[in-house]
């Protein structure tokens, strides 16, 4: 479990993090691309400046979180909760 975790400037592509418990975690300037975060919990967590290209975010909570400037470009957000999101100016969803 990460919950409440910072991390930033890190690398995490191609990462296993299958059902994750990131919940409250500051995430900045990070890259997970090509991670499978399939049932992540993201729960209002911060993911400035992050990049999910082509990540695996199925069924992933992302509620409450802040994406700005975050890529999810081709990222697979089926069933993902994206409710109350904040901060979404130049967050990019390209498919």
């Amino acid at each position: 479990m990460l919950k409440k975790a910072s991390i930033e400037h890190t690398h995490f592509e191609n990462s296993i993090l299958v059902g994750a418990d990131l919940r409250s975690s500051l995430i900045r300037e990070c890259s997970l691309n090509e991670a499978n975060l399939e049932e992540a919990n993201l729960r209002n967590t911060c993911l400035q400046k992050s990049s999910f290209l082509r990540a695996n975010l199925k069924n992933a909570d992302l509620r409450e979180s802040d994406l700005l400037e975050a890529i999810f470009d081709e990222a697979n957000l089926e069933g993902a909760n994206l409710a109350r999101l904040y901060s979404v100016y130049e967050t990019s969803w390209y498919r």
